[in-house]
């Protein structure tokens, strides 16, 4: 059960992921590609110390972000009484949305099932006021009877 909670938990940090979910260029031309329209590299941190390198490609058009998010070699993640386990190296498709009366801020909400148990993972992320960085922070809630629910957290800068 813990592996499928980790693909999960891999899943939403490519949403960080993650942002968290998110940064990307307009589909169609328009004066201005989006706060988020970018690339952008970091390290996402899990709570049990362990890290691993992120780098997130986003477009941006309106509200809606998309894009590509990979991450690297060395997060692991504790679900207390259900297990440790490493996320291993992924590359994910994310897709996210602003927030209407905050465009630099970003809340992203996303359910799936573990073995038929329902699994909720909650992204919060803000980008800078000048633009070059982001931050984030996801809560894995877990089953209760796993113990303790897991967090992600990241800071990621621009690169273009």
């Amino acid at each position: 059960m813990i592996k499928y909670i980790l693909v999960g938990l891999a899943v939403l940090t490519a949403v960080l992921t993650s942002t968290a979910g998110a940064f990307a260029a307009p589909r169609t031309p328009t004066i201005q590609p989006g706060l988020f329209a970018g690339t952008f590299r970091g390290t996402v941190h899990s709570d049990d110390g362990s890290s691993a390198p992120l780098e997130l490609k986003v477009t941006q058009h309106g509200r809606d972000l998309s894009g590509i998010a990979t991450l690297g070699n060395g997060l692991s993640v504790d679900g207390g009484f259900c297990g440790s386990s490493a996320i291993p190296p992924t590359t994910r498709q994310v897709t996210g949305r602003t927030q209407a009366n905050d465009p630099r801020r970003i809340s992203v909400s996303s359910q799936f099932d573990v073995q038929g148990i329902p699994v909720t993972v909650a992204l919060n992320g803000n980008l800078s006021l000048d633009g070059k960085s982001a931050q984030a922070q996801a809560k894995v809630d877990i089953p209760f009877f796993c113990g303790h629910d897991p967090t992600l957290s990241g800071t990621l800068y621009r690169v273009s």
